[in-house]
């Protein structure tokens, strides 16, 4: 197999052209062999936890605003609202909310994320106060 090949000199930044013949076999190895360095380098885990959240009917926003915002917090992928779990008073909702979060890394640690980045972020809403967060998250993958 005959594969073109371009490459750019570093100290002039001209490009040259040429052919290079390579084995198929040979190549698919160097394909493989790169894929399985960047899997270990980038290994993902995906975690999900629950939090109880209090939201003042006059400072926060509507459901749809507050799912949007906790979307916004750096690794959240997916938010969930409970609504079977939901409560009502004159002043403030009681909700749920199931949020799953991605780490990338090997020294990715969910319970830093959370005390770093996720509640913090919670925090930062307007009109929202944390009840209760679950304090292990699930490892999903």
């Amino acid at each position: 197999m005959t594969i073109r090949v371009q490459k750019q000199k570093q100290d002039t930044g001209l490009v040259e052209s040429g052919k290079m013949n390579i084995n198929l076999g040979t190549l698919v190895e160097m394909v493989e062999s790169q894929l399985v360095l960047s899997e270990q380098e980038n290994v993902q885990n995906i975690y999900k936890t629950a939090a109880k959240l209090r939201i003042n009917k006059t400072r926060g926003g509507d459901m749809t605003q507050i799912l949007n915002e906790v979307r916004g917090i750096e690794g959240v992928t997916t938010v969930a609202h409970k609504a079977d779990y939901a409560r009502e008073t004159d002043t403030f909702d009681f909700v749920i909310l199931e949020m799953k979060y991605e780490l990338v890394g090997r020294d990715a640690n969910p319970v830093t994320y959370m005390k770093k980045t996720l509640i913090p972020g919670i925090r930062n809403i307007q009109g929202i106060d944390i009840q209760d967060i679950q304090a292990r998250p699930e490892k999903l993958s």
